[in-house]
């Protein structure tokens, strides 16, 4: 290894098997496309087309602190068996029930207005809240979560794949099928291959976090994640 002559370098816009590197992209989103197809130090003309390219650094972020049990609200992610998926639904037959995590927090639809909100958090259980009693239309398949006294309002997950779950108004859609299984609660008809009821902690965003950065010529660039908008820079 090594000898003369050893050619090579960590700079440049192309690594060793010739692939650009994330700088390509930038010189291309902040000169070539931003420069006139008129102007006499453009390669090449470029039209219309335009640049959006996104540079994930490549440092593992550091571990988010511990965060406080009561910091969480429902999410639904795909099923791994982790422990933030040890959700259960205390409710039998037509009997309300809670739905409790594994740090024996209790889910509470209570928000403003009747008809939805957009995130149900997880909090001290009590007996005499409503908004921690839901009622499991099917005990023995997929079936609805209804919510309070008066069950006008669902469980829903958002866009079919969350990760939000919050209460909607019921309208039998396939969104608001829930299957309690072997200490989980499952979208749809089982665990396999769909979304796990967890909770995710609220203080550290529900995971670790990195840095993404977009390069492009475009005047704002929209950011989403599984369907889920992250915002507009």
């Amino acid at each position: 290894m090594g000898g003369w002559p050893h050619v090579s370098s960590s700079f440049g816009s192309f690594d060793l098997a010739g692939f650009p590197k994330a700088g390509v992209s930038w010189y291309r989103s902040n000169w070539l496309y931003k420069v006139p197809d008129s102007s006499s130090d453009k390669p090449f003309p470029t039209g219309n087309n335009h640049i959006a390219y996104i540079v994930q650094q490549w440092e593992s972020p550091p571990p988010p602190p511990p965060p406080s049990p009561s910091e969480s609200i429902l999410f639904a992610v795909g099923c791994d068996g982790s422990t933030n998926q040890m959700v259960k639904f205390t409710g039998e037959g037509k009997r309300a029930g809670k739905i409790i995590n594994h740090n024996g927090l209790c889910a509470d639809a209570t928000c403003t207005g009747n008809s939805s909100c957009e995130t149900v958090p997880f909090v001290a259980c009590s007996a005499t809240i409503p908004g921690q009693l839901f009622v499991h239309t099917n005990t023995t398949g997929p079936g609805q979560l209804f919510y309070g006294p008066n069950q006008e309002s669902c469980l829903d997950l958002w866009g079919g794949s969350g990760p939000n779950v919050g209460k909607y108004t019921c309208n039998g859609g396939p969104n608001q099928l829930w299957t309690v299984l072997n200490g989980t609660i499952a979208s749809g008809a089982s665990t396999d291959g769909t979304y796990c009821m967890s909770d995710v902690h609220t203080s550290n965003g529900g995971g670790m976090v990195r840095t993404i950065n977009a390069y492009t010529d475009a005047p704002a660039i929209r950011l989403l994640l599984n369907g889920r908008d992250l915002g507009t820079v």
